[in-house]
């Protein structure tokens, strides 16, 4: 017998279900249409690979003798019971299983009906993470008293503010960038909620792992430093518990316990919070609709597939014919989080277990009520499925933007703005963006500040909403940006998490593994130029690649670490946080919480206690040095200091060429020096030393070279661990037949011939030649550096001419110690058009970032060089590549590149930077020719004496300033001034300013004439000034320093507000702090105090010096003292054991100490002296005021503690406070 199917609506069949033997009489059955009769389950709950996974399909009420069954293959694993219609089993593979279920009733009606089916990648074994980073171990708190970054009591609701990261930072900090790191040191489901305390999901207890693998994302509480999660959601979690992982101790906690629900409506399986929609919201899917607000302090959570009908919040509405209504978004209160309590009323717990009068409502959630203050509103979202959001703060209030439904699937996107957290009726909500060209389905968004635009991934592209047109017809854009590696696969991109980097100022994406990607905006609103940059290959261990139901809101940038997080394993929860490229501190201070001199981050680092003032004074290794002699040498604490450092000279190179009288620049580095007590670098040629230089760069210019071969070393001095030698060098100096020297600067002379331009990586066909800076990055910034030397460039030296010596120097202005070679470039590129893909707007390189070895540069750099942490000069000696040009090479310059060493941005001024034209790159060249080059026929330059003034007359023994100007030099040919005194040469000088001191001149009458050297176009003499130098009586110059000549007469000690009563006049060190700590320090200077200078004498000079060991810039005063002071005796309180200061801290004006300062000194950030001029102070002194000496006190700058040597200093006595007086 044949069979016909056709299709008839639900309704019909119903009706027709009585009398259906006439259509199996004669061979038909019915099919019914999909409706309210039939297959009831919407949707599957997720499931685990090689975890036992049932579900139990539903089919409509009132049907009965069902048969279940599937039209084509389960998963691997699963099978239906055809009458229970269980669908069980273990899946053996992860993956998305698209489901198509039959139902056939009684009647011989089918129903039928497609069920999505997600299978997550297995559950791993904890064991097989990389090891988190260890707690620092730290002293217990006291009886009574709460550890650091515990969690907080029921009855001690935590205050916004209290973020502590410091431990964090120190693990960002270690970590390379472009590294990963796992965090945690506990795991989610270790602080799940009790099963008995949850609520029933169909037959078993909810589980709260569905919270992070059902469409979840977390929000990040900047204000306290913890991610908070909250979802769940359709057909996979009924409970709204509440949990937190908390920055400050690693740890995860619960936030609060769910609550019991009830039904709203079975007809659309709609639950509520037992106690009503007011006092919690169900569980939902949240998407990336979980957002914090650091000024209202609360999380706040927009929903999405509710609990368990896939749709918005709802509550009780006895208006509507369905009895409910849409409500939230919600709001929760961090501050009242107890892992003990419900978070909504008393009584609203699940008591399935048991009555637990114990737990008690906290009352930490409310509900915003947007449908109830705003019905009908149509600037409300009629669904939050599938919706993004991004942060902003506009006039001091919170404000989200959210992408969410606004009809159907269609996207628009939304403006909500707190006014007022205690009236929810004043939340504002604006269409600001219509759905016209994006995407409709799962994605993640951003705000975008600086352009002022809302950015969200959705299908295979994105999308972005100009905020500057806000409105409801504002339509949305698409893109699709450029990807240099041609490595992304848009087809995942709604896997992805996406959000914004503030400092980097670009988007960074992440969808699994290691691997992230920097999406990078043109400079204004537009769908073309944007670009999407892999960063570098992490090291270190990584995420796993799956990302479950996506990444969505669970990758965010964290403003407390600059750094970003994400939240990654259902059951266990795992933090792993990423350090991007180009990281850099927050605030960039320094946290030395108990003000012993070692920061924080190097404490924790190295097991001391940051809460232990007394630990800088240990010796932890016992290798003879403390803990805080260690920090400052920047050794390792634990580890006693034995490795002997390597040292290899960098230049000059094997069998180079020199003529005498130019300068060889001796460059060496120097490796493992893991203990850092390097104390510099000797150089020496045929055993002999020329000179020792003490920090880096290690560098040397011999100017004095007799003529013949040298072999030249470098010895690194270590007096810890051992010297150690290079390897030597031989060279040869030849006689010099004339030398002509040249400095090739923009603006130096007249010259314009530097070329220069950076190549990014990140802007692979952007052009930076007119930025005022190089930035120079390993592996994504180089920089590309040229000069017009040879006439036929437009340059001053003859093309075929002796180079004695040229060497470039570049001006690094950033942090950072690095090694950079200079390789030669091979190609012809244009400063305007040059960029990591091209060397012209029509040519691109052989390879991107001009890395094409012998096509793009050559393969071996012309000269190395190495520059240590703090701003200064990188020097590289070329000389040879320079002889190479001016024998007939081209010129194209050089490609600065990374040899090694630190890998943040460098960052270097370029010929654009216009605020000291002295600091734009240069190339210095000493040249000779066999014949003198042709003079040109320009006439000789014009030079005048601006000083000394005619008629001057100076004491003998006064330094004397002869300054010169010169002018009409058009072609740039003159190479210095030079000085004379009665015909007799003092001194030449070679650059702009053209000044000279003269001291020792004799007693007399002197003309000063100056003399302007001009080669090509000829010499020229300024008109002469006339001096007199008269006879002065003998000055005296005497250091005041204990342990200098005998001298002891220094007294010092330090004040400290917080030991109002204690004295440290027998510390090592003086403390200052703007309001906290204050100096004293008082020398005997004069012959009736026990000092060597004669009571009257006329003082020509005197200078207080302090040596600044810590680091912080500030500037300082020395403020007299006006009371008597006992150094074994003072205090913040008191002058003596016997007398207090007027006001406390010496600070009574008038009484205590003198109200103008007596001298003002600045610091810089690193260690080094601060010298004061107290001339004026010291005559008064000498002509009779009393000497209580001076009160070192705060003007401004950094509000760190600084720490000084104190005349009690015994490692390095010529560090201790000195004063120096010149008197006659």
């Amino acid at each position: 017998m044949s069979y016909f199917h056709f299709w008839l609506p639900a309704k019909a069949v119903r009706w027709l279900s009585a009398s259906v033997f006439v259509f199996f009489m004669f061979g038909y059955s019915i099919v019914a249409a999909q409706s309210e009769w039939g297959i009831k389950t919407e949707k599957l709950p997720l499931a685990d690979a090689n975890q036992y996974y049932s579900v139990k399909l539903e089919a409509s009420e009132g049907m009965y003798s069902v048969q279940w069954s599937t039209v084509g293959k389960l998963p691997a694993g699963l099978e239906l019971n055809p009458d229970s219609g269980v669908l069980s089993g273990t899946p053996a593979k992860a993956g998305f299983y698209q489901i198509e279920i039959e139902l056939v009733d009684y009647s011989d009606t089918t129903f039928r009906k497609t069920l999505d089916l997600y299978v997550l990648e297995p559950v791993i074994d904890k064991r097989s993470l990389p090891p988190a980073p260890p707690r620092p171990e730290k002293a217990k708190p006291e009886f009574g008293q709460r550890e650091e970054g515990s969690t907080p009591s029921s009855r001690e609701p935590e205050q916004a503010g209290s973020a502590n990261l410091s431990e964090l930072l120190d693990i960002v900090e270690e970590l390379d960038e472009g590294d990963w790191v796992r965090v945690n040191l506990n795991f989610f489901q270790d602080v799940w909620a009790p099963s008995d305390l949850q609520p029933l999901n169909g037959a078993g207890p909810s589980s709260p792992a569905k919270i992070i693998q059902a469409w979840s994302s977390f929000a990040w509480d900047s204000n306290r430093g913890d991610l908070i999660l909250y979802g769940g959601g359709h057909a996979n979690s009924s409970g709204n518990d509440v949990y937190r992982w908390r920055g400050s101790t690693r740890q995860w906690e619960r936030a609060s316990l769910p609550s019991e629900i009830s039904l709203l409506n079975g007809y659309y399986k709609v639950w509520m919070a037992e106690d009503g929609a007011d006092a919690a919201p169900s569980s939902a899917h949240t998407y990336d609709n979980s957002v914090f607000l650091p000024i209202a302090d609360r999380f706040l959570t927009f929903g999405g597939a509710g609990y368990n009908h896939g749709g918005k919040y709802m509550r009780e509405d006895p208006d509507n014919p369905d009895g409910m209504s849409p409500t939230g978004p919600y709001m929760f209160n961090p501050g009242l989080a107890a892992p003990d309590k419900v978070g909504g009323t008393t009584g609203s717990h699940v008591k399935r277990g048991g009555s637990h009068p114990e737990i008690v409502g906290g009352e930490m959630w409310e509900n915003r009520d947007a449908n109830g203050h705003f019905p009908g509103s149509t600037s409300l979202p009629a669904s939050f499925v599938n919706g993004a959001t991004g942060y902003t703060e506009e006039n001091g209030k919170d404000v989200v933007y959210v992408s969410a439904r606004s009809g159907g699937t269609a996207m628009a996107l939304y403006k909500y703005t707190v006014n007022d957290m205690d009236n929810p009726a004043l939340d504002e909500w604006q269409k600001v963006g219509q759905y016209w060209n994006g995407g409709a389905g799962a994605g993640t968004g951003a705000y975008y500040p600086e352009l002022d635009i809302f950015l969200r991934t959705a299908s295979d592209k994105f999308t972005y909403w100009d905020l500057g047109n806000a409105g409801p017809g504002n339509r949305d854009y698409t893109f699709v940006p450029d990807d240099p590696s041609g490595q992304f696969n848009f087809g995942k991109l709604p896997a992805f998490g996406m959000d914004y980097d503030p400092v980097q100022k670009r988007f960074m994406l992440w969808g699994g593994g290691g691997t992230v990607w920097a999406l990078q905006a043109p400079e204004t609103v537009q769908p073309t130029g944007w670009t999407l940059v892999k960063q570098p290959s992490p090291n270190a261990p990584v995420p796993l690649d799956d990302v479950g139901t996506g990444i969505l809101g669970k990758w965010k940038f964290i403003p407390n670490l600059n750094a970003f997080l994400t939240l990654q394993g259902h059951t266990l929860g795992n933090i792993w946080i990423y350090k991007p490229v180009g990281w850099v501190r927050p605030g960039n201070t320094v946290v030395d919480s108990d003000e012993d001199g070692m920061p924080d981050v190097y404490e924790n680092q190295h097991g001391l206690d940051p809460l232990d003032p007394d630990d800088a004074q240990q010796d932890a290794d016992g290798d003879g040095l403390s803990n805080l002699e260690e920090y400052q040498a920047g050794t390792d604490p634990t580890v006693a200091d034995t490795q002997r450092p390597v040292i290899s000279l960098l230049s000059p190179t094997e069998g180079a060429t020199y003529t005498a009288g130019s300068q060889i620049l001796l460059s060496a580095a120097v490796d493992a020096d893991v203990n850092s007590t390097l104390t510099g670098v000797e150089f020496y040629a045929d055993g002999v030393l020329l000179s020792q230089v003490t920090s880096e760069p290690y560098q040397y210019n011999w100017s004095d070279a007799s003529a013949g071969d040298h072999q030249l070393t470098a010895v690194a001095v270590d007096p810890v661990d051992g010297n150690a030698t290079s390897g030597s060098i031989g060279i040869e100096v030849r006689e010099s037949t004339g030398s002509n020297e040249v400095i090739l600067q923009n603006g130096v002379n007249g010259y314009s011939g530097t070329r220069d331009s950076y190549l990014s990586l990140w802007h692979g066909n952007l052009n930076f030649g007119s930025r005022a800076y190089l930035l120079n990055h390993p592996g994504h910034c180089a920089d590309l550096l040229r000069f017009s030397v040879f006439a036929d460039e437009g340059g001053p030296v003859p093309r075929g001419a002796q180079i004695e010596s040229a060497v470039v120097s570049l001006y690094k202005y950033s942090s950072y110690d690095h090694q950079f070679g200079l390789h030669r470039v091979l190609r012809d590129w244009q400063e305007t058009g040059v960029s990591w893909n091209n060397v012209s707007a029509t040519e691109a390189w052989s390879q991107p970032g001009a890395k094409g070895v012998g096509s793009d540069i050559l393969a071996t750099p012309d000269a190395q060089a190495s520059i240590g942490w703090s701003p200064g000069w990188v020097d590289f000696d070329v000389t040879a590549a320079v002889q190479a040009m001016a024998n007939g090479d081209v010129n194209y310059g050089w490609k600065m590149d990374s040899l090694g060493g630190n890998s943040n941005t460098k960052r270097f001024y370029s010929r654009e930077y216009a605020d000291d034209p002295a600091l734009r790159p240069k190339l210095i060249i000493t040249y000779n020719m066999d014949e003198p080059p042709v003079p040109d026929p320009d006439p000789a330059p014009v030079v005048a004496l601006t000083s000394p003034a005619d008629g001057a007359v100076y004491d003998a023994g006064t330094d004397i300033l002869l300054t010169a100007t010169v002018d009409d030099d058009p072609n740039a040919t003159v190479t210095g001034v030079e000085f004379y005194a009665d015909g007799i040469l003092l001194g030449q000088t070679a650059a702009v300013p053209y000044q000279y001191t003269w001291s020792g001149a004799l007693e007399g009458t002197h003309q000063i004439t100056a003399v302007v050297v001009d080669p090509v176009d000829g010499n020229a003499t300024s008109e002469s000034t006339g001096i007199e130098v008269r006879e002065l009586a003998n000055s005296y110059e005497v250091t005041l320093q204990n342990g200098v000549d005998g001298y002891s007469g220094t007294r010092d000690s330090y004040l400290s507000r917080w030991h109002g009563n204690l004295n440290f006049g027998s510390r090592i060190n003086l403390l200052n702090h703007p309001s906290h700590c204050a100096d004293l320090i008082r020398f005997s200077v004069f012959t009736d105090e026990g000092g060597p200078v004669p009571r009257g004498a006329q003082i020509e000079s005197a200078v207080v010096s302090l040596y600044k060991y810590s680091s912080y810039d500030h500037r300082f005063g020395l403020y007299r003292v006006l009371r008597d002071w006992q150094e074994t005796g003072v205090t913040w309180n008191n002058a003596s054991a016997t007398e207090a200061w007027s006001s406390p801290g010496a600070e009574g004006i008038g009484s205590d100490i003198i109200s103008t300062p007596d001298a003002e000194a600045s610091t810089d950030w690193s260690p080094g002296w601060v010298d004061f001029d107290v001339t004026e102070a010291v005559q008064a002194i000498s002509n009779g005021d009393v000497n209580y000496g001076w009160k070192l006190g705060s003007i401004s700058g950094n509000n760190n503690i600084k720490r000084f040597y104190s005349k009690e200093y015994d490692e390095a006595p010529a560090l201790r406070p000195k004063l120096i007086i010149t008197y006659r």
